[in-house]
């Protein structure tokens, strides 16, 4: 015959509410990290993105899943650019076809894990197709208010963890507190 505990112990309790403390937890990390990368990965100023001549291998639009599809220029060095400034799909499909040569404005992206390269502008024999475009502040103020909401959830959910396990330790028997 199997013998059953009748009493909870601290132990218990703690293991009762581990899965709010991994949220917490989460919430905590993820909240820095969407601060840390806004600050350490900023779009740069128009006066210090890179002038290159390229010569175009292909154009296209590559779909992804929830919402992370783009338009994406190949030279024929092999190199990939996420076109990221104000344009035309259709015009830019029109003119820019096999082996055309063109000027473009760009810039690097480290995201961490991972480096891409983003076309702000692109020039055809002085016409200019792709116009730079900045909006970090509009999306950096939502991420900093998303990301210190998340960060400050992770520490009040924490600290109340805290308080709910220590309370209901202290409310057990003094031989059952482990």
């Amino acid at each position: 015959m199997k013998k059953t505990k009748k009493y909870v112990t601290g132990k218990d309790i703690r293991r009762n509410y581990r899965i709010f403390l991994i949220g917490a937890v989460f919430a905590f990390i993820f909240g820095l990290y969407i601060i840390l990368v806004i600050t350490l990965n900023p779009t740069p100023a128009y006066e210090n993105l890179q002038n290159d001549t390229i010569v175009v291998d292909n154009i296209k639009y590559y779909t992804g899943v929830k919402g992370g599809s783009y338009y994406g220029l190949t030279s024929t060095d092999g190199i990939k650019y996420h076109l990221s400034g104000d344009f035309s799909f259709k015009i830019l499909e029109e003119k820019l076809i096999y082996g055309t040569e063109i000027l473009i404005k760009w810039h690097n992206k480290d995201k961490l894990m991972f480096e891409r390269f983003y076309i702000e502008e692109i020039y055809l024999d002085g016409e200019k197709l792709s116009t730079y475009t900045n909006d970090d502040k509009a999306s950096n103020i939502f991420a900093y208010v998303g990301g210190s909401a998340m960060f400050i959830l992770g520490i009040a959910a924490i600290i109340f963890y805290h308080h709910i396990v220590a309370k209901e330790i202290r409310n057990l028997p003094k031989k059952h507190r482990n």
